[in-house]
């Protein structure tokens, strides 16, 4: 399980949010795209995590379209300690959108690694480290995604919120299994994985809300030969993918935009790809040199960046994140009701369907009306071309 696991899941959840239970298992065709109140009118912007730490350089990490008129706040912060021994917690990356009047939000939070060592052998020599400084990930038994939403995610995240229910989500839980399928795994490794529909509730200015947080985990064992009934090392992987807030009650009436929203990200396949690559390394540092220092991790910022650069590496993270909306057999533009354009600099950008007029400015940002009297150069001033729908 790896950082991308956020456009996978956030991918198969626009899905999710988009239609029904009945509606995501019934093999019908895709509708057609809803129809819109003339005098409605969408103004979207463009927003984006980046990162100016990492690598040294300036990099888009994941980019969204959200309300115009939303705030905005994010950041890709890397602890290079916790990677020193745990590089998968060292991404303590999230972000919030808000609308103006505070009463919607989306965020995404830092997803949590935990090791369990079930051989007394590796455990103890773990204890001994941790004494010297070299804690690894923190320590605990895998548990099942309720255990670890009431005792650890909630408690982290919102303390002092109320747990309304965990409930498991078919779609999540089908595209996980999709890419544990498709993994080639050696013969000293087991994996599996859950998700599920974290709702919470606590007081936001004084209002009752409820926050729905989709938390996909999965688990990794690894045998070392050492002699154990089980795996020797088990690590444990917790992705609170995306949390959105609501008034309390209220969360049927904006699920739709929320899925507009979710199915507009999009994450920087090269960014992704020296990632993994600098995780990946840093994991095998960690075992190559169980019993000795690791070697200092400058370089590797440094290849995994150039790796990345490679147009190999980039062809395949494409792949990998083009995989994503085809999990759960829910991925078309028709069956989310968008549509792609080509906007005024020239990139191709999904947008809701339904609706006959859109327009875009080289800001980023794009008006959505069937209102065909409706002048965004009058109407907000500022210059705004007309962008056709690419045909399907």
């Amino acid at each position: 399980m790896t950082n991308r696991n956020l456009i996978l899941g956030a991918a198969a959840l626009a899905a999710c949010l988009a239609f029904t239970p009945a509606d995501a298992n019934a093999a019908t065709p895709a509708p057609a795209a809803r129809s819109r109140p003339q005098a409605e009118v969408i103004r979207l912007k463009k927003a984006a995590i980046i990162d100016e730490q990492t690598f040294g350089r300036r990099a888009e990490v994941v980019s969204m379209l959200i309300p115009a008129d939303w705030s905005f706040k994010g950041g890709y912060p890397v602890d290079f300690n916790a990677f020193r021994w745990c590089p998968e917690n060292a991404f303590a990356g999230g972000f919030q959108a808000q609308s103006a009047d505070g009463r919607l939000a989306i965020a995404a939070y830092p997803a949590m690694q935990t090791i369990h060592f079930q051989n007394p052998l590796l455990a103890e020599d773990a204890r001994r480290r941790a004494q010297m400084g070299q804690g690894f990930c923190p320590q605990r038994p895998p548990s099942n995604l309720g255990q670890f939403v009431e005792q650890v995610l909630v408690p982290t995240m919102r303390p002092g919120a109320r747990v309304l229910g965990v409930e498991p989500v078919p779609v999540l839980q089908q595209n996980i299994r999709r890419q544990i399928a498709s993994m080639a795994l050696p013969p000293n490794m087991s994996m599996n994985g859950d998700a599920a529909e974290v709702v919470i509730g606590y007081e936001v200015q004084g209002q009752q809300v409820e926050e729905h947080i989709y938390v996909i985990g999965g688990w990794r064992g690894e045998s070392a030969g050492m002699g154990s009934a089980g795996p020797d090392t088990i690590y444990s992987l917790y992705t609170p993918i995306i949390g959105l807030r609501v008034p309390a009650g209220q969360f049927k009436r904006h699920q739709q935009q929320f899925a507009n929203i979710i199915a507009t990200m999009r994450g920087n396949p090269q960014y992704l790809a020296a990632v993994i690559a600098a995780v990946q390394q840093q994991r095998t540092n960690i075992f190559n040199n169980w019993m000795g220092e690791i070697r200092a991790t400058s370089a590797i910022w440094r290849q995994s960046w150039e790796a990345a650069n490679n147009a190999a590496k980039q062809k395949e993270a494409a792949a990998q994140q083009r995989q994503s909306y085809d999990v759960a057999g829910a991925w078309s533009d028709t069956v989310l009701d968008v549509q792609n354009y080509k906007d005024a600099n020239g990139e191709t950008v999904q947008l809701s369907g339904g609706y006959n007029h859109v327009f875009s400015n080289r800001n980023g940002e794009y008006i959505q009306t069937n209102d065909p009297s409706y002048n965004p150069a009058v109407a907000t001033g500022g210059n705004w071309e007309s962008i056709a729908a690419i045909p399907r």
